[in-house]
């Protein structure tokens, strides 16, 4: 009967710990361009962010979506958010927006990093200004400053 138990558990023990270890997948959309899985962002930031990203696109015809997680860990099992970043990219359609005309911004928050992906009929030249920016403004910001003020910084000097 002991035994009985003490494999029953080990048993129980074993199916929590590959559960834990399956990827959680790509978080649904929670938001028209702006998606904060991690909550930094307050109220005012949140509508701040997505009059930005509505401004780029009318203006511009470029489709930015911002999405903030605490860190890529966990969604996907790798925790690499390269991968989680292509993966939310591909399956939120952010691909075909705007025809092709899009921009991705995975910001993982508590590890102090970030990821920028392009639909394929993104310009060079606006490329280039968006890796200006977040190399000049983004990066350094990001490693000092809270989260939340980093990012609302970065994608207004996208616009």
């Amino acid at each position: 009967m002991k035994t009985k138990i003490i494999f029953i558990i080990i048993g129980l023990l074993l199916t929590m710990a590959v559960c834990n270890a399956i990827d959680r997948g790509v978080p649904m959309p929670s938001g028209r361009r702006v998606a904060d899985f991690s909550g930094v962002l307050d109220k005012k930031q949140k509508w701040r962010l997505r009059k930005i990203c509505s401004q780029l696109e009318t203006e511009n015809d470029i489709g930015l979506t911002v999405v903030i997680i605490k860190m890529a860990l966990d969604w996907i099992q790798s925790g690499d958010l390269d991968a989680f970043s292509k993966k939310v990219f591909s399956e939120w359609n952010t691909e075909s927006d705007s025809d092709g005309f899009s921009i991705l911004l995975v910001v993982a928050d508590e590890e102090k990093d970030y990821r920028v992906l392009y639909g394929p009929k993104v310009p060079s030249y606006i490329k280039q200004r968006v890796h200006n920016v977040c190399s000049k403004l983004l990066t350094p910001a990001i490693a000092k400053q809270p989260v939340d003020v980093a990012i609302v910084k970065g994608v207004k000097a996208f616009s």
